[in-house]
């Protein structure tokens, strides 16, 4: 199965001219909330952790995912397909099946930081960056979800404050 058309054209819409950051999450969630759609614990996160480092508070909605790629951040996912519903057996099967994709998109995209965003994907997403052949710092962040919303924005927001190499 293929991304959702919609969420695809919307990657590709918000697609950074130069990505400094990737953000690289499980899946599309269940459900019909996604970063793209701005309406996502994820999304609301992120802009936090962007406005953070900033003196007024970001854009909303399509406007902050416009601002965002224009600060080079970028979200794609393992899996092609949402995860989040299914039995872990499952799940691991249909982010495994994308080894290689990401890896693809970190040859091209060149990020100056790749931003794993849930722990248990440090494993996936690093395996993904050693297949790119990219020489790029990986960071692991928890999902801003279950009580780990504070912890998700202020690492997200010291790996954002970093100087970019």
């Amino acid at each position: 199965m293929a991304d959702d058309p919609r969420i695809a054209r919307l990657r590709r819409r918000y697609k950074p001219g130069r990505v400094t950051t990737l953000l690289v999450g499980e899946s599309a969630p269940a459900g019909g909330t996604h970063y793209y759609l701005a309406n996502s614990d994820l999304f609301a996160a992120i802009r936090k952790a962007v406005g953070n480092r900033m003196e007024n508070e970001p854009p909303q909605g399509a406007e902050f995912l416009r601002f965002a790629a224009d600060l080079g951040i970028w979200l794609v996912d393992l899996a092609t397909e949402p995860v989040n519903h299914l039995p872990r057996r499952e799940r691991t099967i249909l982010v495994r099946a994308g080894i290689g994709r990401v890896a693809n998109i970190i040859r091209r995209s060149r990020p100056n930081r790749v931003v794993a965003v849930k722990m248990s994907l440090r494993g996936n997403v690093q395996e993904e960056v050693n297949r790119s052949g990219h020489d790029v710092r990986l960071f692991v962040v928890p999902f801003p979800g279950s009580g780990w919303q504070n912890v998700f924005v202020d690492e997200l927001t010291q790996i954002l404050s970093r100087p970019d190499p």
